[in-house]
């Protein structure tokens, strides 16, 4: 079935759809945006949160095996900061693109909203925490890179969100995938 023909509208009185799209800056996360707009552009009542989750610090950021003088602490403090700021200007500009592409399907500005969330280990339960504790009745991810075996369709992410999202409607866009 194609995403034009998936899309719902609230019945009157039910509360509106809320759609979390995790994204990142692959191809297939884009197609999840894609997926969102074509499927539920027109659906009245849709929101929809973008969220990204911040990598891991990078290892220079780690414990280096000894108390941090003051200064040290605070230099290192002031390192974090610029790194995570960078981080979210590059987010910035992945976001601005996507809610643009949500907005020309029909949503309204004011339904599309952006979460960044920072990543501590697992981006999956992440995204999956983040569902629940905002009450997403929809996930909508990429497809990601296929891991190897014959068990799996979907990247790794994909895999796990599929099978810790019980609760929750998943939609896993990306390419066909091909036997």
């Amino acid at each position: 079935m194609s995403p034009a023909k998936t899309g719902t509208a609230s019945a009157k009185g039910a509360p509106p759809e809320r759609i979390l799209v995790a994204l990142d800056e692959s191809e297939d996360s884009w197609r999840a945006v894609e997926y969102v707009a074509e499927g539920f552009g027109r659906s009245p009542g849709v929101r929809v949160t973008l969220l990204h989750i911040l990598p891991d610090l990078p290892p220079e950021f780690w414990d280096t095996g000894h108390f941090l003088s003051r200064a040290e602490r605070q230099s290192r403090e002031q390192a974090v900061k610029e790194w995570e700021t960078s981080q979210e200007k590059k987010w910035a500009a992945l976001v601005k693109r996507a809610r643009a592409r949500l907005v020309r399907s029909g949503l309204r500005t004011a339904a599309v909203r952006r979460k960044f969330v920072p990543g501590v280990g697992d981006a999956a339960a992440e995204i999956v925490d983040e569902a629940r504790k905002g009450r997403f009745s929809t996930i909508v991810i990429g497809r990601g890179g296929r891991r190897p075996g014959p068990s799996s369709l979907l990247g790794g992410n994909a895999d796990r969100v599929v099978r810790l999202a019980w609760d929750r409607n998943v939609i896993v866009a990306g390419a066909a995938v091909r036997p």
